[in-house]
């Protein structure tokens, strides 16, 4: 379970954070060991690091889009980065996160811990294809472990405006991704060191268009 230790790693990287949102991280991993019990919400073999593994590395992405009002989280699965980013913006008016999750027994599980601690989000059982119509255009998209880039920008192109911005978890393959992606796309992007695995980086992505 999240312990005093996950506190104060949590200060580390938040200094200012609330022993309040620390008891509610406590009832959000309680609630997944829960379910974890009859359905996969993540890998049981992350269990054992699961702060790190999970509601740290999620946490991080708010250090790169503080401001952000609306975000959008793709193939949310047990709630990472969505849930965690969301416990973030509850103590923040007009601040909010939707979440796309196709699976039914991991959509109901979000919102369960949507409801359970009153979180500003919604969560849309869907498609990604199938939600454009739904969801409001977002400030900021976020994605972990859901596909490589050139199916993610598939998926995000109807959701831009003019000044989104894409946070992505990669792994160490990134770059062969990045020029995969060149191919069909063209971005701007920043590359930032996951602050806890160096093998991993956040990449940020602006100005996405498709070739013609």
């Amino acid at each position: 379970m999240l312990s005093e230790q996950g506190f104060l790693e949590l200060l580390k990287i938040f200094p200012h954070v609330s022993s309040e949102l620390f008891e509610e991280l406590c009832m959000y991993e309680r609630l997944l060991r829960q379910w974890q019990i009859h359905i996969n919400l993540v890998a049981n073999s992350t269990l054992s690091d699961f702060w790190t593994r999970h509601i740290l590395d999620s946490a991080q992405l708010l250090l790169l889009e503080s401001k952000a009002e609306i975000w959008l989280d793709l193939g949310s699965g047990a709630g990472f980065p969505g849930i965690v980013i969301a416990l973030f913006l509850k103590r923040e008016e007009k601040r909010s996160i939707h979440l796309i999750e196709s699976n039914a027994k991991k959509a109901s599980f979000l919102h369960t811990v949507i409801t359970k601690l009153s979180l500003p989000a919604k969560v849309y059982h869907m498609r990604i294809e199938d939600s454009y119509s739904h969801v409001p255009l977002p400030d900021i998209i976020t994605s972990r472990a859901l596909a490589s880039l050139k199916k993610i920008f598939r998926f995000v192109l109807p959701f831009l405006k003019g000044n989104t911005t894409i946070l992505l978890h990669k792994g160490k393959s990134y770059l062969q991704e990045i020029s995969d992606s060149h191919e069909k796309w063209i971005f701007d992007f920043l590359l930032h060191r996951s602050i806890l695995d160096s093998d991993s980086v956040i990449l940020k992505i602006k100005n996405l268009k498709k070739l013609s």
